[in-house]
């Protein structure tokens, strides 16, 4: 696999929490990816901007899913919420988005279905 960023090798490396693709021009590109224990990429690489701004995205799509602590509002299975996602957005996983922007159209959906969901516990 190649750096989506500037076309060098994408090495697999085997590290603390697990094993990912780290771009072979570090530090100069700071791309990477984690990896399925088969080898398989969990998603496209990224620099750490992106990496930080998926995260957020994951935090708040994982809510619709797993629910906020102590909260008794009804949840959706991750099946669901991934589907729906997919239909929200265009985007079938946020491991797959491909800039900042991506991200904060995802977060935006989410805390929107949210705001409805609280509005109208029906909608599911």
């Amino acid at each position: 696999m190649d750096c989506p960023y500037c076309g060098s090798h994408m090495a697999y490396l085997c590290g603390e929490y697990g094993n990912y693709y780290s771009c072979e021009a570090w530090p100069d590109c700071d791309a990477r990816v984690g990896a399925h224990a088969d080898g398989r990429p969990l998603g496209r690489p990224a620099r750490e901007e992106l990496r930080h701004w998926r995260k957020a995205a994951h935090e708040v799509f994982d809510l619709l899913w797993k629910g906020a602590p102590h909260s008794k509002r009804p949840r959706i299975s991750r099946t669901q919420a991934y589907q729906w996602l997919e239909r929200a957005t265009g985007t079938a996983h946020i491991a797959e988005t491909k800039s900042p922007q991506e991200c904060f159209n995802i977060i935006q959906a989410c805390l929107n279905r949210t705001l409805e969901t609280r509005r109208n516990p029906e909608c599911t």
